[in-house]
């Protein structure tokens, strides 16, 4: 296929992922709490048992049962109180009685249940059973979660705080983490003027390349921004020979089209690289530009901000994903229905900004299409929930029909909506 003939998209995908290598062996320890976002080097095993010790699962009361004879109901004296963080140094076995317990409170050799205290009636000293209790109940023996040598988080996690409270409950205090890598953007365009600069009536805010270094950042990256590369096939030719090797991957918006300031894919050869594809079947984006510029991935998303946004979430997340030795597992879309009716020309897989809606009788999450929406302009997208994807060839779709979609961080939906 050639580079006129875009490609289909799950082609360009691959032709992404295929170009971009997986992390170095390059590595290094960090203290759990300073770990948040990088990504395990090797697998994490648990140094400790847990629980640690047999302790109570519930609020309630200590028992033997040896001490339940006869028929109920059973008044047994409370002979004390065992509570988390104590010791059992006082709480002996007790001649027919029984203890007040805690929740994450030791459990004593000779115990044989826990009773949760809203089973037992109190009158101060004494605590009255009407049920016999069952053997073991409600306790955590040691050992019955985790054992000792278990692998409590795989390599090629990306961090998240669940996995750092479970990792140091587990005794492990230091982790082997990927170096983040190190990614170059930049933005293209005569027209553009950095935020808060002085700018001539013709030119425009640069929001595309705050944007995508926030991105980028939010993946772990180690960000550099590269300014704004001017349109001029010399001063492009030597930018990308000074970046050639210094970075895992460099990307950018703008000028990667057939415009005649589109200087981009002509200046990745003059500058020694290697063009792998430049078009896509895919609206809003169709020009992106896939290359190798020495050891440094290239990758040239379109300078409207729809289209580089829809750029990065596609294409970008998961090279950083390759390049950081995690699991390519952030940026998958999930299935949805459509509330809408809307009538498109097939022949490319498109994106649009989508709202939850609830769910529908199946539990299914239902999704409204935002409109208006175009590729200069985020206003749309700035309101959804995430981003809603029908395939190249789909022409038509109705209410009820199954599409992808791929959350944004902060969609939600309230908890009512999901409880019939």
């Amino acid at each position: 296929m050639g580079f006129e003939t875009p490609l289909p998209l799950s082609m360009a995908t691959r032709k992404a992922l295929e170009i971009t290598p997986h992390a170095t062996t390059s590595s290094k320890r960090k203290p759990l709490q300073e770990a948040l976002g990088f990504v395990l080097a090797r697998d994490e095993f648990s140094e400790q048992e847990s629980p640690s010790f047999d302790n109570s699962a519930m609020d309630g009361f200590a028992v033997a049962a040896e001490v339940f004879s006869g028929s109920a109901p059973w008044s047994l004296p409370i002979h004390g109180t065992i509570s988390a963080g104590g010791t059992l140094a006082e709480a002996r076995q007790p001649d027919g009685g029984c203890y007040r317990i805690y929740t994450g409170a030791p459990v004593p050799e000779w115990c044989t249940s826990v009773v949760p205290i809203e089973n037992v009636r109190c009158d101060g000293s004494n605590a009255t059973f009407s049920e016999f209790p069952v053997y073991g109940s409600h306790i955590r023996r040691k050992g019955e979660n985790v054992a000792i040598g278990t692998r409590l988080v795989a390599k090629g996690t990306r961090l998240e705080p669940r996995h750092i409270s479970h990792l140091i409950a587990h005794g492990v205090s230091q982790v082997s983490v990927y170096q983040p890598p190190k990614v170059g953007i930049f933005s293209t365009g005569d027209e553009l003027a950095v935020s808060g600069a002085m700018r001539s009536a013709s030119q425009i805010a640069d929001s595309n390349r705050p944007m995508l270094i926030a991105y980028a950042q939010s993946y772990g990256a180690q960000v550099d921004d590269l300014g704004i590369v001017p349109d001029d096939p010399d001063a492009s030719i030597a930018f990308f020979e000074t970046i050639k090797g210094r970075y895992d991957l460099v990307f950018s918006s703008g000028a990667v089209s057939v415009g005649g300031k589109d200087f981009l894919k002509e200046a990745v050869l003059k500058a020694g690289g290697r063009l792998e594809s430049w078009r896509v079947a895919m609206k809003p984006g169709k020009p992106v530009v896939f290359a190798r510029i020495g050891s440094t991935v290239y990758t040239g998303l379109p300078g409207n901000p729809l289209a580089a946004l829809v750029g990065f979430e596609v294409f970008v997340s998961q090279q950083i994903q390759v390049l950081s030795g995690a699991h390519s597992k952030t940026g998958l879309f999930m299935p949805g229905t459509a509330t809408f009716d809307w009538n498109r020309k097939a022949g490319r897989s498109e994106f649009f900004p989508i709202r939850l809606a609830g769910f529908d009788s199946e539990g299914r999450v239902k999704l409204d299409r935002i409109e208006p929406s175009n590729s200069a302009s985020l206003h749309a997208i700035s309101q959804a929930d995430g981003l809603g994807m029908v395939p190249a060839d789909v022409g038509k779709i109705a209410p009820g029909t199954s599409i992808v979609w791929k959350p944004f961080p902060s969609a939600s939906a309230p908890l009512s909506e999901l409880i019939s």
